[in-house]
């Protein structure tokens, strides 16, 4: 089977424990595309933080962002599909963070721009506060009221220490609800209030559809929760070997981890060796 549709994760897969892409990668990636294959990005993080990934790897095309929520057009940046949270649903997610104590991130609706509001400094706090100073764009609003949605927003957040953000996401319990928690090494976490219907893996079809792939035919590689189902809906669905172990078991393989390139030698492995015969030499591309 040829794989002409390959997403990739970025935090954890495609970028190595340092938060960098290396070469071995970024050249089985731009070997992939040489040889044909549609590669693009699939990730929770905002569009400003991934499109420089984008352009790094020479990817010009839709990427998927904030988990699903959003594909936009790598070079113009053109809202081509998008899973909103609705007002309502938004607000209860707002007003639950707040009354816990929590500091809540809103997302601005995508055609409105890239917009994030958060509350007043005085409710940071010592994980949450480092993380806002890191991210400089986020608007302060002073009251609750000001931070409550107008137009559907893509998500509602929250950044804090993760065992405390896990015990807080059954409160968020709701038919109009994806809740998506993520524990980092530093003990840090995030919790994400997204549309229910909001997947990567629904993204992914949606871009399919879109390139005229069969599911059959893609291929996708994560390591965290936020790719579960994503592993799942691809034709090939890999692990990077430094995923977490819900996440390897319902990948059809595991690779290396992101400190051995694995992405790299997936892509050798099932997009550019079936290629080989047609374009010689291009294995030995990175």
């Amino acid at each position: 089977m040829q794989i002409r549709l390959l997403v990739l994760d970025i935090d954890g897969t495609l970028l190595d424990p340092s938060g960098l892409l290396t070469e071995p990668t970024v050249a089985a990636v731009r070997a992939a595309v040489a040889a044909g294959c549609i590669v693009t990005l699939a990730t929770g993080r905002r569009f400003r933080t991934a499109r420089p990934i984008a352009d790094a790897l020479g990817l010009e095309l839709p990427i998927l962002v904030q988990n699903g929520a959003l594909i936009k057009d790598s070079l113009t940046g053109e809202v081509l599909y998008h899973r909103h949270l609705a007002c309502a649903g938004a607000a209860l997610a707002v007003e639950y963070l707040w009354q816990a104590g929590e500091q809540p991130i809103v997302y601005e609706n995508a055609f409105l721009g890239e917009g994030v509001y958060t509350g007043p400094v005085e409710r940071d706090g010592p994980i949450n506060g480092p993380y806002f100073a890191r991210n400089g764009d986020y608007r302060r609003c002073s009251t609750l009221q000001e931070l409550l949605p107008t137009k559907p927003p893509l998500e509602v957040s929250a950044v804090d220490d993760a065992a405390r953000l896990a015990a807080l996401a059954p409160g968020l319990v709701h038919p109009g609800f994806r809740v998506i928690t993520t524990t980092y090494s530093s003990g840090a976490g995030f919790l994400e209030v997204l549309d229910a219907q909001c997947s990567k893996a629904e993204a992914l079809h949606e871009l399919a559809r879109r390139f005229d792939v069969p599911m059959a035919q893609t291929m996708a590689i994560g390591d965290n929760l936020n790719d579960l189902e994503l592993l799942a809906a691809a034709g090939i669905g890999v692990a990077m070997g430094n995923a977490r172990p819900e996440v390897q078991v319902v990948a059809d393989e595991v690779t290396a981890s992101n400190a051995e390139d694995g992405v790299a030698q997936a892509i050798r492995r099932h997009v550019l060796g079936p290629r080989v015969a047609a374009l010689p030499g291009i294995l030995s591309a990175d």
